[in-house]
């Protein structure tokens, strides 16, 4: 009886054992992620041609489950599972498996293995940014393509957090202690300014300037910068011409309604849109029904900022009536010949709009 005691106890005690160390190994591997810009496509493998399974809101929480390349494999709240380019996710900085260098030599060796004697396969020079994926040894893997990799020694490269970075769109914008517009301004930053992006709460992105300076600008002040194949990565929502229309159109927002009107004052719909288009360098026909035929056609699904909706203002047919900008999050910008008689911003997933929606253009 005592031997089976023992025997059970030794059993009991090595059972936990291996509960604690699988606890300890997934409690190392998590890592926590937020999107840095709206209707992030979400794919199926690595590759920016890869099949899209889900998007991702700005905001949006994730879990950093691995890594290849420049590419994080998520996963969502909602269970949704696949692969992001890390450019478009603010990770963890203390746990994130991917890191950013910066070569501190004339000349650096990519090599096809992790050993002085492997095959040079490329040169980098000095001040050459690039991407770690991996390290072995004294070593650092780095992506050249989308199938292909190289190794660099560490000892020639400046190893930096993997920030994403970010390009001032306003003037004279305000970098802030916190993410509110009561918080104290820490300094201005000029237009066209680059910085680093952290992290994303609440409308506002934590970044920090080139010379330290921490802080947090509103995100319709900047935009976030990619990489590589920006188009085929993230939606223009997240890129500068889509956050200026947004920028333009909410500038007029109480402006009043005025058949026929084009601005600067009063506007009818087509008229706004026109205006506010102008404004960003995109010249639009003056009617509805004219820029319903220009850009190419989107599906309501597939709806991003900066899109031209139309609508059928008695509901029925598709016949063309009225026009306005979609801004992300089902909302969209116009000006409204009903009841507010102005520039106000309405919901298109549900009640009159919805019913009355017939059809949106991409026009840039």
């Amino acid at each position: 009886m005592m031997k089976f005691s023992k025997m059970l106890l030794t059993l009991s005690l090595s059972f936990l054992c291996i509960l604690i160390m699988t606890s300890s190994v997934y409690g190392e591997e998590k890592i926590n992620g937020v999107s840095l810009a709206d209707n992030v496509n979400i794919r199926e493998t690595p590759k920016t041609d890869s099949k899209v399974l889900a998007k991702l809101t700005i905001g949006e929480t994730t879990q950093i489950l691995s890594n290849k390349n420049n590419w994080y494999f998520i996963k969502t709240s909602s269970g949704s599972e696949g692969w992001v380019l890390n450019d478009l996710i603010a990770a963890d900085e203390e746990k994130d498996p991917i890191k950013r260098g910066i070569i501190a030599t004339d000349i650096l060796n990519v090599r096809k293995e992790p050993d002085t004697n492997s095959n040079i396969i490329h040169t980098l020079s000095k001040e050459n940014k690039v991407i770690i994926t991996n390290t072995q040894d004294e070593w650092y893997e780095i992506p050249l393509s989308e199938t292909k990799n190289g190794w660099i020694h560490s000892d020639y490269v400046k190893v930096k957090p993997n920030y994403s970075m970010g390009k001032i769109i306003g003037d004279n914008v305000h970098l802030r202690k916190g993410n509110s517009l009561e918080s104290e301004v820490v300094k201005e930053l000029k237009l066209g300014a680059y910085i680093y992006v952290k992290n994303y709460s609440n409308g506002w992105y934590q970044v920090s300037t080139f010379d330290g300076e921490d802080g947090w600008v509103h995100n319709e002040l900047m935009t976030v910068l990619f990489e590589d194949n920006i188009a085929n990565t993230v939606s223009r929502s997240a890129n500068r011409t889509s956050l200026k229309i947004v920028q333009e159109a909410k500038k007029l927002l109480g402006k009043r309604y005025k058949y026929g009107a084009t601005g600067p004052n009063k506007f009818d719909c087509s008229g706004f849109t026109t205006y506010v288009f102008k404004k960003c360098g995109i010249k639009l026909p003056r009617t509805s029904s004219t820029q319903a035929t220009v850009g190419k056609k989107v599906s309501k699904s597939n709806l991003q900022t900066g899109d031209l909706v139309f609508f059928n203002s008695n509901g029925k047919g598709t016949k063309i009536s009225h026009v306005g900008i979609y801004i992300g999050n089902g909302k969209f910008i116009h000006a409204s010949s009903g009841s507010k008689y102005s520039v106000i911003i309405s919901d298109i997933t549900t009640g009159t709009y919805n019913k009355r929606y017939v059809t949106a253009r991409r026009v840039y």
